[in-house]
């Protein structure tokens, strides 16, 4: 059966916001593997408050150096494993999502939201898992790298936090992944049944 118009619009809009959320997902866990992989060393003395930031974040998910505080979830090897997931599911979603585009059947729609649906499952995974390692981190702070408890917290906030947002998508997006994938999943089923 086909889809009424309304409905129709709703999910193109969400299969095309989909994809555009795989792609940009696509290509940074993809650039995360290569420098993960090969393991560059850039970073000289840093600067300016930046290049402090990109060098904490990639001494502490990338380069392969074991862990930075007792308990770490995010070990470098654990981001790598999490952007391969990452890099595999959302090449899933985008081609899930352009096919919902090509196929308005309700078969097609209801594929998408159960994808849509892993991918959110998947996004709330991490995030928790990076929530823990921020307890974690803060717990250890004055522990594992010096004394400087206030400058061990920044580097917890600094480095943990940014990467906990993206991970969530900025929870906007997350929040309007899970309640799209609702309301698709919810028409669609209609559909069928009324079939």
């Amino acid at each position: 059966m086909r889809l009424p118009k309304i409905e129709f619009s709703v999910k193109n809009v969400a299969a095309a916001l989909a994809i555009i959320q795989g792609l940009a997902w696509t290509i940074m866990s993809f650039i995360c593997i290569i420098i993960y992989q090969a393991q560059p060393v850039f970073f000289t003395n840093p600067t300016s408050y930046m290049e402090y930031l990109g060098r904490a974040i990639y001494e502490m998910f990338i380069l392969k150096d074991g862990t930075h505080f007792r308990g770490q979830i995010f070990t470098c090897d654990v981001f790598a494993a999490f952007m391969w997931i990452y890099f595999l599911l959302d090449i899933v979603w985008m081609g899930a999502s352009i096919y919902r585009l090509r196929d308005n059947t309700a078969k097609a729609v209801v594929t998408w939201s159960y994808i849509t649906l892993f991918v959110c499952f998947w996004d709330f995974f991490t995030f928790v898992l990076l929530g823990v390692d921020y307890d974690r981190c803060l717990y250890y702070s004055g522990t594992s790298w010096g004394s400087d408890v206030i400058a061990d917290e920044g580097v917890c906030a600094n480095v943990i936090l940014p990467v906990f947002f993206i991970a969530s998508k900025g929870f906007v997006l997350w929040i309007v992944n899970i309640v799209l994938a609702v309301i698709v999943l919810r028409t669609s089923k209609q559909m069928i049944t009324l079939n």
